[in-house]
């Protein structure tokens, strides 16, 4: 098919997914989607019967990833307003009661962001992994307050990686941004759309039908134009977070 005929073709299918809803929303999601699709690839590299440390569980909602393995939950388990999963060990992440060099695998998503002393814990899960241990961690590098009043952080960078990891005793196996500026836009522009759109409809039946259209106009065509852009290339300055993976170093003999 001629070149030009496949543009007109794709600006035609472009333009019909402007009117799935469904599609955008799941476009829009796809940085946190993607996110959780990673932890659940890094779980399926765990050796059944490793022992696992969820380090600020929360919810809990990677335990189903280590059914076959020996799964420990630990939060400190006070933000107002949210729902914990089964957590075994309440404590402080700095001071985690459990013997050091015990655990095969830590796992830490999307927590330092409420760590007032960030380093301090990251000293603390170094501790509790054995020697060659891996650690799968994940932090904002940009996010909206949440979970507050324990929201102390946003911002944390490659090269607070690159600095905190390898003074700790780690070597980082894998640092990579979970998408870029484009994703990170789409995923911005999609937190005000609740407001702007209950507004909208409680107008009446005018505003309802604005709130239809401003869902096209304001919301689907720029999410399916900047995905475009996102596809294309990933600027990795404006990621919303990094994805790493690292190694507990062995000790010299």
């Amino acid at each position: 098919m001629p070149a030009n005929k496949l543009y007109v073709r794709g600006l035609a299918d472009s333009f019909l997914k402007a009117f799935n809803f469904e599609f955008c929303k799941d476009l829009s999601d796809s940085l946190w989607k993607n996110r959780g699709a990673w932890v659940e690839k890094q779980a399926a590299k765990v050796p059944a019967g490793s022992k696992v440390l969820d380090v600020g569980a929360g919810a809990c909602q990677y335990k189903p990833l280590f059914k076959d393995c020996e799964y420990t939950a630990q939060d400190f388990a006070q933000t107002p307003n949210m729902t914990y999963g089964q957590i075994d060990v309440v404590s402080d992440i700095t001071k985690i009661p459990l013997k050091s060099d015990s655990y095969d695998v830590v796992l830490c998503s999307e927590v330092f962001e409420h760590i007032p002393y960030p380093e301090k814990a990251l000293q603390e899960i170094v501790r509790l992994m054995k020697p060659g241990g891996k650690l799968i961690f994940s932090a904002p590098l940009g996010s909206g307050q949440h979970q507050q009043p324990y929201h102390y952080f946003g911002g944390y960078t490659r090269f607070w990686y690159e600095k905190f990891f390898p003074e700790n005793g780690l070597r980082i196996d894998s640092l990579t941004p979970n998408g870029g500026l484009y994703g990170h836009i789409t995923e911005m522009l999609w937190r005000s759309q609740p407001s702007v759109l209950e507004f909208t409809r409680s107008r009446g039946l005018l505003g309802k039908l604005l709130a239809y259209w401003l869902q096209i106009i304001v919301y689907n065509i720029p999410t399916i134009v900047l995905w475009k852009f996102e596809k294309k290339t990933t600027i990795e300055d404006f990621t919303v977070c990094f994805l790493v993976t690292a190694t507990k170093k062995r000790k010299s003999k």
